[in-house]
């Protein structure tokens, strides 16, 4: 559970981040969390309406399993397309992700009190 929670951890920050910032396809076919951890490989995909990235779809895989190549990258960048209009139809998810980064920006701008 540790690695599944450390994954997520990953796909909402880091990978979120640079959907949001790069906005392209990622595909890593090693990755180690630590250098004695087993390795793994991800496919991150920004999640788009219209110009606006609202999410990010990333597959995990096991090290052991063949790496991933180009007909692996499209079919996971063509299922974010199919999935960002199964999950935000009416652009409100967009909407919402803006609002919700510009809250967050004026959070940490904030000085906070003790």
């Amino acid at each position: 559970m540790h690695k599944i929670a450390t994954l997520r951890r990953i796909a909402t920050g880091e990978l979120a981040w640079r959907a949001e910032s790069v906005g392209d396809t990622l595909c890593v076919n090693k990755a180690r969390l630590h250098p004695k951890e087993d390795a793994f490989r991800f496919i991150s995909v920004p999640l788009r309406r219209g110009a606006t990235v609202f999410g990010v779809l990333v597959v995990f895989t096991h090290g052991s399993r063949p790496g991933y190549e180009a007909v692996d990258r499209r079919g996971v960048a063509e299922g974010a397309v199919r999935l960002a209009k199964l999950l935000d139809p009416d652009g409100a998810g967009a909407a919402y992700f803006n609002s919700r980064r510009l809250i967050n920006r004026t959070e940490s701008a904030t000085p906070q009190v003790a």
